[in-house]
């Protein structure tokens, strides 16, 4: 809103002030974690829930725009005459507090996804399969209502349930599952507190090789460890200056297995200086060679602290361990007038399909709208999307951020069998700072970029499509003169059996809300993820390679990103640029397409679905006009009037 008079007197500034009035945050909940003991797992057709957690938006005025849940299992690990998953379903429940309440996974409140009849997963004899299920809860009529706790301490209680059906065995069906839960809402801008979710990532502190290890571990490390020991060491701060009160706090770390045969994996974490661990299993029962990226998801993790330097351990047992490394996540509530800290993305989509070696490279050109910018952390979500052959593998890394020059290359080592289950192996690699890249990165404005590129080499052509999605948390002390807003919305999910090969979904509608048009898609992509098998007579799945494609275009999909089976249900995802498929218009929804070849082969497909990522600049400042004044704080006008114009929007 502008103020345009004469004769002010006290503090102005040479613009008139142009409020966003509403504004949009997304923000993520921990939603539950269980893992098997290894020698037995969760019943399938059994109501499965995990235990309740709490929501709270701080905000004044929220609208739920978008919430859906991130769900993802491990199934038929320990059997090969389950048969084919036959069907799920995944609830959801939230219940309004202050009071003694709890959310009901099962209760008559609930909202569902009831996929309780499609086959989800076509059994395959030489393992187990991984699936990622999303699930739109908008609807939720609690969730639906809240309109947060706008300093009254108001939240819900929810929770999250879980069904799978096998058609000849139940028992130990389930071999782990996790969830979080990914809300999207509109504010007042005027809110004196804000929830907020940022991200850090852990960074290995193991000397070799040259240069240091940057995120991820490059080294692999032998068969088992002993805490206090020889386990890898990360290093992280969550550093939040602003940070009042803890929300939801929980790390996600992984690694890559080899050699294990039928050996269960068992890794975890705890804090150094507080023992206390947290473990995930990744049931390898059926054995065939089967090496997998497994990832645990570690919630009340003891001895965790905000803005302190702190070491995690990350202690396994089965077989030689790669790419170990992860992030560390927390929702929180602060102050709205703190200098303020934020977690933005800017995906890059894909460097190689897996036809090119050598020469993959891909660009985000980076503005920050925001002033007092300082970078915390700048790193990139790295994935591989598998691999033909039992081999000594690395992808080679290096990035450069504006003027400065490319930086040394990180050699990441992996060695996956001839048999993997889940296809993405993950690198999370942090961009240096010791050449001044952060000071470099943090020159960026609202309307002059700073480049940063990702450079990534394949060890051999064995090595499938790579992808990657550029994260930055920073702090900053202003927005007056505009920030950037960075989401992730609910982009479809397939409702038929798993060996489908085209889907178009509409996405959930766009959040964009401010009054102003001074708006700007710097980047988008969808997180596209599927979930490959065959329903053939032994629904054995060929050895080929599985082409995919994922878009927002109005052209459609074409298959044309190298994902894998290696004769095996796989799980894989990438992520797809889709910047130039957007618009700054508020409540759009898309098509997204979604497709495989089914590797070319008669009956195979996947289940598929997707998560659009976007993130855009508000930009506040006025067309240059010397009529125009802003008045800040307490500003006194000539006759008299005092106005404290950080609590009002009343023109004059």
């Amino acid at each position: 809103m502008k103020f345009e008079f004469s004769g002010v007197e006290g503090y102005a500034e040479d613009w008139a002030y142009n409020s966003p009035g509403t504004r949009a945050r997304t923000v993520t909940f921990f939603a539950g974690q269980y893992t098997g003991t290894g020698s037995a797992g969760q019943d399938g057709a059994v109501s499965q829930s995990f235990s309740s957690f709490n929501i709270e938006l701080a905000e004044r005025e929220v609208v739920i725009k978008n919430a859906f849940i991130i769900f993802e299992t491990q199934l038929m690990g320990m059997s090969t005459t389950d048969g084919n998953v036959s069907g799920h379903v995944i609830t959801f429940d939230a219940d309004t507090c202050p009071g003694t309440c709890a959310g009901d996974a099962w209760g008559s409140g609930k909202v569902s996804d009831d996929q309780s009849a499609t086959v989800l997963q076509y059994e395959d004899t030489t393992g187990g399969a991984y699936v990622r299920i999303l699930v739109d809860v908008s609807s939720e009529i609690q969730l639906a209502a809240y309109t947060g706790a706008g300093g009254t301490g108001n939240y819900l209680s929810a929770a999250v349930g879980y069904w799978f059906k096998a058609v000849t065995t139940n028992a130990s069906l389930i071999n782990s599952a996790k969830a979080k839960l990914v809300i999207t809402y509109t504010y007042d801008d005027a809110s004196n507190s804000i929830s907020n979710t940022v991200v850090y990532p852990l960074e290995s502190n193991n000397a070799t090789p040259t240069p240091d290890d940057s995120g991820s571990r490059q080294d692999s490390q032998t068969t088992d460890c002993s805490v206090d020991s020889n386990c890898p060491i990360f290093e992280y701060k969550t550093n939040i200056p602003e940070f009042s009160q803890k929300t939801s706090q929980w790390f996600e770390v992984g690694s890559f297995n080899d050699g294990n045969s039928a050996n269960d994996v068992k890794h975890g974490i705890n804090i150094q200086e507080n023992n206390a661990s947290s473990s995930f299993i990744l049931e390898a029962a059926e054995g065939s060679g089967q090496g997998n990226w497994s990832e645990g998801w570690y919630s009340g993790v003891s001895g965790f602290s905000e803005n302190t330097y702190q070491e995690l351990e990350y202690y396994f047992t089965g077989s030689s361990q790669y790419l170990m490394g992860g992030e560390a996540y927390e929702t929180y509530t602060a102050s709205a007038s703190d200098t303020r800290t934020r977690t933005v993305s800017y995906p890059i989509g894909v460097l190689t399909n897996g036809s090119v070696i050598t020469g993959n490279s891909a660009s985000a050109s980076v503005y920050f709208a925001e002033t007092g910018v300082s970078i915390k952390k700048a790193w990139f979500r790295i994935l591989i999307a598998g691999q033909d052959t039992d081999a000594a593998y690395y992808e080679t890394i290096s990035s450069k951020v504006g003027d400065i020059a490319e930086s040394s290359n990180w050699v990441y080592d992996f060695n996956p069998p001839g048999t993997v289950m889940v296809e993405s192996f993950k690198i999370f690699h942090v961009i240096s700072s010791a050449s001044g890249e952060y000071g470099e990165l943090a020159a960026a404005t609202a309307t002059s970029p700073k480049v940063v590129t990702l450079i990534a080499t394949h060890y051999n052509a064995n090595i499938r499509g790579l992808s990657a999605e550029l994260m930055i948390t920073y702090t900053y002390t202003d927005e007056d003169y505009g920030y950037l807003s960075s989401h992730q919305l609910f982009a479809g999910q397939s409702a038929t059996a798993g060996n489908d090969t085209s889907e178009a979904l509409t996405t959930a509608n766009s959040v964009l809300p401010e009054s102003t048009d001074a708006k700007t898609i710097r980047a988008a992509a969808l997180k596209a993820s599927y979930s490959v098998s065959c329903s053939t007579s032994n629904n054995a799945m060929s050895t080929a390679v599985v082409n995919v494609d994922a878009d927002l275009s109005a052209s459609g999909c074409a298959n044309a990103f190298d994902g894998d089976s290696d004769g095996a249900n796989s799980f894989f995802e990438f992520y797809k640029n889709v910047t130039s498929g957007m618009t700054v218009y508020d409540g759009r929804s898309y098509s997204a397409c979604y497709t495989n070849d089914g590797a070319s082969t008669a009956n195979e497909g996947a289940k598929m679905n997707g998560i659009l990522i976007y993130t855009y600049q508000l930009d506040l400042r006025p067309p240059s006009d010397p009529n125009l004044i802003r008045i800040k704080g307490n500003t006194r006008i000539k006759g008299g009037t005092r106005l404290n114009l950080e609590d009002s929007t009343e023109a004059i």
